[in-house]
């Protein structure tokens, strides 16, 4: 919640001073502020990826002497001809003090939305206080992103395991399932290799992690996918591995 967010962001500017990449969009709680190819500055309101679409976009225009001209539109959208195009517009010219209103207005110079998806949608640099609160920005404009749900629980989720696969070595270590473990070591691959059976135990460790791991993963595709409860989707390995960690653990011998 506090260390990795803040090391995936100084992991990323890293990596773009290595390879001369210049961050231009910041993002945070949904609202996304990005510099364009002539210098103007782009903020969208309420971002919202899965639908990409922009609401409460303000532009902002610059020339020699500061800022020259603010652009405000209620929503915006990517056009076909490689251009911004934005509705219900109200255009500020700051040296003329003069506004004017339009429905429509089409702006070139902007990136395309490719470097929204491409830099400002980190879930690994968010907090699970930013995502929550990205959520409830978009449940107050009238919008549910089933991706940000599944995020938010899984972030949760995914930590709590530490502690039960923890157990479940220990679990496993002290025979607390000794049948378990000779039926395995019974196996023909298994047959003559006492010498080595810390190396079948770490085998076995490893086949219990991929297990966890593909399960995880695949309950949670089907969360980003609206299968399964958002809310559900990264908790169903997690607790299952909980329930058999608890029962092998409590038939630890004495």
């Amino acid at each position: 919640e506090i260390v990795v967010p803040y090391a995936a962001k100084q992991l990323r500017a890293i990596a773009n001073q290595i390879t001369k990449k210049e961050r231009r969009v910041t993002f945070k709680e949904g609202t996304v502020y990005m510099r364009g190819r002539d210098g103007s500055v782009m903020r969208v309101g309420l971002y919202l990826p899965d639908r990409e679409a922009y609401q409460d976009v303000t532009i902002f225009r610059f020339n020699a002497d500061g800022l020259r001209e603010r652009i405000d539109a209620k929503s915006a959208n990517w056009g076909k001809d490689e251009r911004w195009h934005f509705n219900d517009v109200r255009t500020l010219d700051l040296k003329a003090g003069k506004l004017t209103k339009t429905p429509e207005l089409a702006l070139s110079g902007i990136d395309s939305p490719r470097i929204f998806q491409e830099e400002a949608w980190k879930v690994e640099e968010l907090s699970v206080m930013e995502l929550n609160s990205y959520k409830n920005r978009l449940q107050d404009a009238g919008f549910k992103n089933i991706k940000l749900l599944v995020d938010i629980s899984s972030r949760v989720a995914y930590p709590i395991i530490n502690l039960f696969m923890l157990l479940l070595g220990i679990s496993l270590s002290v025979g607390s399932d000794q049948h378990l473990l000779q039926r395995i070591y019974q196996l023909r691959a298994f047959q003559n290799v006492e010498s080595h059976g810390g190396v079948v135990s770490a085998g076995i460790g490893l086949l219990i992690s991929l297990i966890y791991w593909f399960g995880y993963s695949f309950f949670l595709s089907l969360g980003y996918a609206g299968t399964l409860p958002p809310a559900v989707s990264p908790w169903i390995v997690p607790v299952a591995f909980s329930l058999l960690t608890a029962h092998l653990f409590r038939n630890i011998p004495e």
